[in-house]
């Protein structure tokens, strides 16, 4: 796969593997998570919503047997849910607001299957069943990433301390943000973790304050 997002400067690359020479590919599935050249996500995002409408025959085939809505909700947390969470922190600052539409509109389903008659509208149905909107859990996730690639020697590096920071300074960021000139770095993973980081760490000096 060859990145390469200049427009002066293009360029084509031979790799042989004995005497064989590798074949150049718009994208590629590494871990479960679709890549492609341009660095976006939005296959990505449509690869794991046709898996999850695909499962969402379990709650369908389900339903007539008068299983407990508490268990259905289960069920689609599992076996769907799940789905539309996998490779969260790699992926969720990079979406666009049509892929984030997209990902939420498969839980609206998934609910209207769940509750049926009972469903009133989304706000509800989420009141209802102790839900969260997709967009809140993929924040709360990212955030838990972060917290545990500090706790690891292996991965705290890409959390470098602010040389600069001042605890006595209200708005001082703890944690020191990769510069980015363009928003596919600004919006990129590591630094919007970074940036999560540093917004919790205000949050708590807010809430020390008062």
């Amino acid at each position: 796969m060859i990145i390469n997002f200049t427009k002066k400067t293009q360029f084509s690359t031979r790799i042989t593997l004995e005497k064989d020479t590798l074949e150049i590919v718009r994208e590629a599935k590494i871990l479960g998570c679709l890549i492609t050249d341009d660095l976006k996500f939005h296959k990505n995002t449509q690869l794991m919503i046709r898996k999850a409408y695909a499962r969402m025959i379990i709650l369908q085939r389900l339903y007539p047997f008068n299983i407990p809505t508490q268990d259905l909700i289960i069920i689609y947390v599992l076996y769907i849910r799940s789905l539309l969470e996998q490779n969260v922190a790699v992926w969720s600052s990079s979406i666009t607001q049509e892929d984030v539409s997209d990902i939420e509109r498969v839980q609206k389903v998934a609910l209207k299957i769940i509750l049926k008659g009972r469903y009133e509208n989304y706000d509800q149905a989420l009141k209802a069943t102790g839900l969260q909107y997709l967009s809140e859990r993929r924040s709360i996730l990212c955030l838990r990433f972060a917290k545990k690639c500090l706790k690891n020697e292996k991965t705290n590096d890409m959390f470098p301390l602010n040389p600069n920071f001042d605890r006595r300074l209200r708005y001082s960021e703890k944690y020191q943000v990769k510069f980015a000139n363009n928003d596919r770095l600004k919006f990129s993973a590591i630094p919007s973790l970074q940036r999560m980081l540093n917004e919790e760490h205000k949050l708590k000096q807010r809430a020390s304050r008062t």
